[in-house]
């Protein structure tokens, strides 16, 4: 793979017997520092043209004439939506302004993913998580358990929440964390996001203390999805 430049001051990066047109941001993005190998415009000839060689991975990307901005990942444009675009912690001083008629030579990608832990509200006091694509509703006790309050939530409207799925489970406690109802005794640990119950044996064996367990509403430790017991 070596990257070339025609008597016509043409730029090409030649791999796997192709040649990728190289443009003037992406030669200086990918290939700063480094010289050309000068070819002449019959050697560069020999070459089949390929796709324009795209921006590095993780550039943002957008026209002049168009608010729509674009993430490159795997060598291919996506179109970033403003909650993505936040819960993957980018700036707009990082988008680079490209002329369209440049942009339009990349491959298209479908929309990029949302990243897993943006926080979420509408109307209503409601906090969500997002986690795969799918929202979870934060209990106060895990929103601040988990240093949740101290992360900025995306105000959106109610159309926009209810694009994402809402699951049926409370977003959890962190792992090893012990917890009980309010109406019934059992005390679960929370392992890998579920809640498994601790008979006296269990519990004693792993050197709990009673003043570990948080009682939190009994309706809450039901919303925590159940695993299997822990009986010893």
């Amino acid at each position: 793979m070596r990257w070339s430049r025609g008597a016509d001051g043409r730029v090409f990066l030649i791999e796997n017997g192709v040649k990728r047109p190289v443009s003037e941001f992406v030669r200086g993005q990918r290939f700063a520092g480094t010289a050309p190998t000068e070819s002449t415009i019959a050697q560069l000839a020999a070459y089949p043209t390929g796709l324009p060689l795209p921006p590095a991975d993780g550039t943002l990307v957008k026209s002049p004439d168009s608010p729509l901005v674009h993430l490159v990942e795997g060598g291919i444009l996506h179109p970033i939506s403003y909650l993505a675009f936040v819960s993957r912690g980018f700036r707009f001083e990082n988008i680079i302004i490209l002329h369209s008629a440049e942009i339009v030579t990349y491959g298209a990608g479908a929309e990029a993913l949302v990243a897993n832990g943006l926080l979420l509200k509408a109307g209503s006091p409601a906090v969500y998580i997002l986690n795969n694509g799918t929202r979870q509703l934060l209990s106060y006790f895990v929103f601040t358990q988990r240093g949740l309050d101290r992360q900025v939530i995306a105000a959106v409207t109610e159309d926009e929440l209810t694009r994402f799925a809402v699951s049926s489970w409370l977003y959890p406690p962190a792992d090893n964390t012990l917890i009980r109802g309010d109406q019934v005794s059992t005390v679960y640990v929370i392992e890998s996001g579920r809640r498994r119950g601790l008979n006296l044996a269990a519990f004693q064996g792993r050197g709990y203390q009673f003043a570990q367990v948080r009682t939190l509403a009994q309706s809450e430790v039901n919303g925590y999805e159940l695993g299997t017991e822990i009986v010893q």
